[in-house]
């Protein structure tokens, strides 16, 4: 922190030379807000900048050590070889359709006989395409071409270029191609432009964001009824709209967050006032959420910023590209906007396009997934509102950061004592912490009835991650019947009758890094199983109904690779940090764990000891889980044994006997 110090005192203007002159003229704009920051602000506002300048330059050049990764600088760093082992890579390709000087500059690229076609990648991931001469791969001896990927199957891969191209002479000189992923700058500066927000923010906002002065105290009560609603949802309802600046809410897997609080809240702000809304997430998934939420109860009426690529294609009609098409004029624009009561997007794409702010004023923001949220993406985005609801769960899965718990550590007792101890922690959760301890009881509430998952569920799941607060819905028979499917087999009665069950498979013999081929098969099995019992009991099978979690992109490339996902089918493989705010009836996990070393890699511990990864893992299932790894190594963590204990646990010889 204190070279970041050294730095910005050279941002004094008085210290720039007149002859760099716009140099100067910008830095009087910075210094104007800095040196009217209290000691303490200033501190703040360098440990962060610190902080994101340390990730930004992780995301260049990498981590070293166990778990190492080179970051960007992988493209040359890494062998062939191993990123083909990693899934890393998409090679040896042949480009066999050229769009790239049309509007949408697009290019399709079919695999040979020699490409790798497995990979980590996804639609939506932003590339780098690069040719590959006679030497192999050449990124840094050529032009690369920075792309997203639109369309990936296991025949072709089309990508949009960033640019259009009117030169086609490099596509026509070289035969093969590859892929590789790049890193976006512009989540970095996006959270630079957050701190100087804060910053230029006026001074009652910075203090009541560092939780040195309370929210003010409600000047009216409200008188909330909802015969839909449980007793504490309707009494949290009251208290969220009768809150003023912000109101926090803590909601467990399951309790309604944004199918309950967050599609009333809108539907109250839309009937009874003419407050502009803006309803905010972290990922594309959690938005597209939020508009199902409120699809139908809005009928369709409100604007959804973002890209049509990641965007549900129910919602795509609702873009903000989509309504602009046909328009030509500025007024047209903000006739758009003004009608739009109801705005809803990710924070990282509200971010990106900072000219709304001149468009539109939006009284009121509603963030959903805050707790994923890092301090600088959200302490200065709030000051642009008159009042935020922050809806969040800290137990769950936090932000990603690449810099080490030691480096994100702060080591300054004024800071720690406003709760700011480790930059890696959300603003939701130090302001949440901050009320409870403060006793700020009109500024936060928690939800404590979840309707998601069977009591024998949750019966691991709230003492081992939410202090047995966590109860099921009363009056809801499904969450505490019996098993009522039917089976044809020994081993889907024990998949039918056993909420929770182990399965001990042996590591893969090849002893490959994060995948895990008898996991990945065993998988495919266990799909089958189930497809099986859901034809059998005559229930067809929803996007919604099996799921598959593993913990590395690379093993959900090897899970993909077996015949049953090679089809079109309505079973999704994906991550557990992708999974976070979804749920499925089964949950399949495979933690492909193939040696002692990768345990902490699975992991993702809080300070007071919750495996976070874990608790959202288990909490995505409603009526089954079953779980495959290595009962050796996973006894090794505490967490890991109780759950073996409480499970039904078989052994892979055991489960291969039944009938």
């Amino acid at each position: 922190q204190e070279q970041y110090k050294l730095f910005i005192d050279n941002l004094n203007p008085d210290k720039i030379s007149d002859k760099y002159r716009f140099l100067r003229r910008d830095a009087k704009i910075f210094w104007e807000y800095y040196s009217r920051l209290t000691d303490l602000e200033q501190s703040y506002y360098k440990s962060f900048v610190a902080f994101i300048s340390r990730e930004f330059q992780l995301s260049k050049i990498g981590r070293h050590g166990v778990h190492r990764s080179n970051g960007l600088a992988s493209l040359w760093l890494d062998p062939v070889m191993e990123k083909e082992d990693m899934f890393s890579i998409l090679s040896l390709m042949k480009i066999t359709k050229n769009e790239t000087d049309q509007a949408q500059p697009l290019l399709t690229l079919s695999f040979t006989e020699n490409s790798s076609r497995l990979s980590k990648f996804r639609i939506g991931d932003v590339t780098v395409l690069y040719p590959e001469n006679e030497e192999g791969p050449s990124p840094l001896s050529n032009q690369i071409f920075k792309c997203t990927i639109l369309e990936l199957n296991t025949e072709k891969v089309v990508v949009r270029l960033r640019a259009r191209q009117k030169n086609f002479d490099l596509f026509r000189k070289y035969d093969y191609w590859n892929l590789e992923s790049d890193v976006l700058d512009s989540g970095f500066n996006h959270q630079f432009y957050g701190l100087f927000d804060f910053m230029s923010a006026d001074e009652s906002y910075r203090r009541r964001m560092l939780c040195i002065d309370p929210p003010p105290l409600p000047n009216e009560e409200i008188h909330y009824e909802n015969a839909e609603m449980t007793a504490e949802q309707v009494e949290v309802m009251q208290k969220a709209i009768a809150a003023k600046d912000y109101y926090l809410l803590w909601g467990p897997p399951g309790t309604g967050k944004t199918s309950v609080m967050i599609k009333n809240l809108v539907e109250y702000y839309h009937k009874s006032t003419s407050k502009n809304i803006l309803l905010l997430a972290y990922t594309n998934r959690a938005v597209d959420e939020i508009c199902s939420a409120i699809h139908e109860l809005l009928n369709g009426k409100y604007l959804r910023i973002g890209s049509r690529h990641s965007t549900g294609k129910k919602y795509v009609g609702q873009l903000l590209s989509t309504k602009t098409e046909n328009i030509e004029t500025r007024q047209e624009i903000l006739d758009l906007f003004n009608e739009a009561q109801i705005t809803v997007s990710t924070v990282s794409s509200f971010q990106g396009k900072r000219e709304l702010k001149k468009l539109k004023k939006y009284d009121l923001a509603i963030v959903d997934e805050a707790s994923q949220l890092l301090e600088p993406m959200l302490v200065g985005l709030l000051s642009r509102f008159d009042k935020a609801i922050l809806i969040g769960d800290h137990k769950q899965l936090p932000a990603v950061v690449t810099q080490s718990r030691v480096q994100s550590l702060v080591d300054d007792e004024a800071l720690e004592s406003l709760g700011v101890k480790d930059r890696r922690m959300s603003l939701f959760e130090r302001m949440y912490s901050n009320a409870v301890n403060k006793e700020w009881k009109w500024a936060y509430g928690a939800l404590s009835h979840q309707g998601r998952m069977h009591q024998d569920i949750l019966t691991f799941i709230s003492p081992e991650f939410y202090e047995n607060s966590l109860k099921v819905l009363p009056k809801v028979d499904r969450l505490i019947n019996k098993p009522m499917l039917k089976s044809r087999s020994e081993r889907q009665e024990l998949l039918i009758q056993n909420r929770l069950i182990f399965l001990d498979a042996p590591v893969d013999p090849s002893m490959t890094r994060k995948t895990n081929l008898i996991e990945a098969q065993l998988v495919e099995r266990l799909v089958y199983e189930w497809e099986d019992i859901y034809t059998y009991n005559k229930i067809e099978l929803q996007p919604d109904s099996i799921g598959v979690i593993t913990p590395f992109r690379s093993q959900i490339a090897t899970i993909k690779s077996q015949e049953y996902f090679k089809k079109p089918n309505k079973v999704t493989v994906d991550t557990v940090e992708r999974y976070q705010g979804g749920s499925r009836n089964q949950i399949i996990i495979s933690l492909a764990i193939n040696e002692f070393s990768l345990l902490k890699s699975i992991t993702n511990v809080s300070e007071e000891g919750i495996d976070r990864k874990l608790n959202v893992a288990l909490t995505r299932g409603k009526e089954n889980i079953i779980i495959i790894g290595n009962k050796r190594i996973l006894s090794k963590n505490p967490t890991y044994q109780r759950l073996i204990d409480y499970c039904k646990c078989l052994s892979l010889q055991e489960f291969n006997s039944l009938t």
